[in-house]
């Protein structure tokens, strides 16, 4: 058994292990900033996925959903554990440093020493220490690093994240929204726990035209309060929280009645293009319909829309609709636009690794603070005996930042002569 320990030790502390985890964990996490992930509401729509050979081998690979794939888990465990024997090994040189040294041994290490002879002294070796608890900067600071990759880790398992894509005045249902989902091999998809409503947006954007702010009061099912969604203003319900994507769009809700079969009821999103927006719908069989709009500068809300409707890849209308117009089609056909509204993108996250990496991110800090701040520092004073009298050896050990205590050496060595002599005044006495 402690054969296979020693084993598995020199393996995680060896360079070459080390240099994987290190390259592992920074390349999956370039891969996620580049590759929109599972539970993004824009996933779907990155132009990545517009290649379908690429977008297959995104899939296969997992690329899409790496934060809560077994290749980052292994990663994380992996460095955890090189990480938790770093801890160990530091700690328990913390705790070797913690007691006061022997004179001999602060004189063996010491940065700065000076000799001066006095004669008969009944000074005794001792030791002054400050900054004692500066040894515990470095473990600390790794503790909290090993809590962040324990966040990490428990947020791969059990943390989910959801988005979707809706309209003003939408009804948020738990059992049917957030068709975006992606969640750890022990979580549950995501749900909230009660319809929510939302109200009308309130967009606000720049002088040149860009978003600076979208909001929208959000109204739960029960009788409590009207809240509020806005971007940089998340929404906590229970234990997920709601966000709103800077992106913003246009509905079209669009009533299609073929000549022959039941009548359709389809909201088609309207992306920007440019200065237009625009979305494309299928109507089931060889039909499909082509959606336009010219944005405007202060609103998404144009006053009309140009639609097209092609079949066989061949244009079989265009027309230029307002809310509530209708069109009888060549072909006995109907198509009327019954309404047009703003849409957002709105992402959910539960994620149960919050409270252990706030804690872990203030151990970092505390480390990086007691490592920077609390210096150790032992300064020693030794007396020998010698044949004309004593000599008084006088030592200065920084643990860090050993140029910057030459003055503070200089102070302590002055104070010491300064005994010194006073002691051999009232020895002479």
């Amino acid at each position: 058994m402690r054969a296979l320990f020693t084993r598995l030790r020199r393996f995680l502390r060896s360079p070459r292990t080390i240099t994987v985890e290190l390259v592992g964990v920074g390349t999956l996490s370039a891969l996620t900033a580049a590759v929109p992930q599972q539970g993004s509401s824009s996933a779907g729509s990155f132009p990545v996925f517009e290649h379908p050979t690429l977008a297959r081998l995104i899939q296969l690979l997992g690329l899409d959903r790496i934060l809560h794939g077994i290749p980052f888990l292994a990663l994380l465990l992996l460095s955890m554990g090189s990480l938790l024997l770093v801890v160990v090994e530091l700690a328990r040189r913390a705790i070797r440093e913690l007691p006061v040294p022997e004179p001999e041994a602060v004189l063996r290490r010491a940065q700065f020493r000076e000799s001066f002879a006095i004669g008969e002294s009944a000074a005794k070796p001792r030791v002054e220490m400050s900054g004692r608890f500066g040894a515990l900067g470095l473990p600390v600071f790794h503790l909290g690093l090993l809590a962040l990759m324990a966040a990490g880790a428990l947020r791969a398992l059990y943390g989910a994240e959801a988005g979707d894509r809706f309209y003003e005045g939408e009804r948020i249902d738990p059992a049917t929204s957030f068709s975006q989902q992606s969640q750890g091999a022990l979580a549950r998809p995501f749900r909230l726990s009660e319809p929510l409503t939302l109200g009308s947006f309130r967009v606000e954007r720049h002088p040149k035209g860009g978003l600076s702010a979208i909001s929208t009061p959000v109204a739960p099912a029960s009788a409590g309060a009207e809240r509020r969604l806005a971007i940089n203003d998340p929404l906590r319900v229970e234990d997920a929280v709601l966000y709103v994507v800077p992106r913003i769009g246009l509905a079209a809700f669009v009533v299609f009645t073929p000549a022959q079969g039941p009548e359709r009821r389809e909201v088609a999103f309207l992306v920007p293009a440019g200065a237009h927006l625009e979305a494309d719908m299928p109507l089931g069989g060889e039909a499909a319909l082509r959606l336009s709009a010219l944005a405007g500068e202060r609103s998404l809300l144009p006053d009309s829309l140009e639609l097209r409707l092609i079949r066989g890849g061949v244009l079989a209308y265009a027309g230029v609709f307002s809310p509530g117009d209708s069109v009888a089609l060549p072909d006995g056909g109907r198509l009327a636009l019954a309404d047009l509204r703003q849409w957002i993108d709105i992402e959910a996250h539960r994620d149960p690794s919050v409270g252990l990496a706030m804690a872990g991110l203030a151990l970092v800090i505390l480390g990086i603070a007691g490592t920077f701040l609390v210096t150790r520092v032992e300064r020693a004073v030794l007396v020998e005996k010698t044949a004309q009298g004593h000599r008084v050896t006088v030592a200065l050990r920084a643990q860090r930042f050993a140029p910057l205590y030459e003055e503070a050496f200089k102070a302590f060595l002055a104070r010491v002569r300064a005994e010194m002599a006073a002691g051999a005044e009232v020895a002479d006495r």
